[in-house]
C-alpha cells in the first residue's frame, strides 16, 4: 500500500491534532467496471425505475385534464370559429378517423363549454400533477 500513496508525509491538522488520511492514486485499470458496478448499485438503491414509471403515469393522468381545461378556457376566450381553425391546423396531419374524433369532441365541448368546468378541470389537473410529487 506504500507504493500507492502520494503524499508519504502527511500534514497534521491545526485544529486536534490529528492527521490527515493519506492520497490514494487512482486505479488506471478497471474504472470502467467500477463506474458502471456502482452505477447499478445506486440505480438499484435509489428504485430510478420505479420513481421514473410513476412520474411518467401521473404526467399523462395530468396530461388530459389540463389540455381540456386549455380547450374550455380558449372557449370561453375566443370565438368558437378560431378554436375549430386551431383545431383543424393541429389535426392536419392526423389520419381522417382520429381527426374526426377530436373535432367532434371539440365542437361538443364548444356547446357546454363554462367557467365551473374550466375550474373542475384545472383542480383535476393540478392535483394529478402534485400526486407525482407527492412520491
Amino acid at each position: 500500500m506504500t507504493d500507492d500513496v502520494v503524499d508519504k508525509h502527511p500534514i497534521t491538522e491545526c485544529l486536534g491534532g490529528r492527521r490527515r488520511p493519506p492520497v490514494v492514486k487512482p486505479h488506471a485499470r478497471g474504472e470502467v467496471k467500477q463506474f458502471f458496478a456502482h452505477l447499478y448499485h445506486e440505480l438499484d438503491n435509489d428504485h430510478i425505475v420505479d420513481i421514473g414509471a410513476m412520474m411518467a403515469y401521473y404526467a399523462i393522468l395530468a396530461l388530459f385534464p389540463m389540455l381540456v381545461f386549455v380547450v374550455t378556457l380558449a372557449l370561453l376566450v375566443l370565438p368558437g370559429d378560431t378554436l375549430l381553425q386551431g383545431v383543424a391546423m393541429v389535426t392536419r396531419a392526423m389520419p381522417a378517423a382520429p381527426r374526426e374524433v377530436i373535432t367532434t369532441q371539440v365542437q361538443t365541448l364548444m356547446n357546454q363549454a363554462h367557467a365551473g368546468f374550466a375550474i373542475g378541470t384545472f383542480v383535476f389537473a393540478l392535483w394529478g400533477a402534485s400526486r407525482g410529487r407527492a412520491r
